[in-house]
């Protein structure tokens, strides 16, 4: 495993990655946590980036409750890491067909998981002003 440089709003997520790929797998806790906007690398990311600048870019969704990203870009990288992480959503583990247990679908999941992060957190930061 490579060592990474420190970031500023996605150290919880980083360290997830890295335990998931020790063991190989993601929990379903993991996968609970990115499929919810509030803690999700996106909600993460806007807890920490919060303490120290002012943001238009999420909107609180009284329907889902749940601070949703009015930003498309970063909306779409959302998606796609919470897909990534959770990419067993739709298969039944005791039939599974699809392939998706498959220890190089892991890593490869593992490895876009990764290159999403980064772009989050490069969007977060296009994204704040400092106040």
């Amino acid at each position: 495993m490579k060592k990474q440089k420190e970031h500023i709003c996605l150290v919880k997520w980083r360290k997830r990655l890295d335990a998931a790929e020790k063991r190989g797998r993601f929990t379903e806790y993991e996968e609970n946590l990115a499929g919810s906007w509030d803690v999700c690398a996106v909600g993460e990311g806007k807890q920490q980036l919060n303490k120290s600048i002012v943001t238009k870019a999420f909107i609180y969704d009284s329907e889902f409750l749940m601070n949703a990203p009015v930003d498309r870009k970063l909306l779409k990288l959302g998606v796609k890491f919470a897909n990534y992480v959770d990419s067993w959503e739709f298969c039944d583990p005791q039939n599974c067909e699809c392939g998706c247990k498959d220890d190089k679908v892991f890593k490869k999941n593992l490895k876009n998981a990764r290159l999403t992060l980064d772009k989050i957190e490069k969007r977060l930061n296009e994204l704040y002003v400092v106040v």
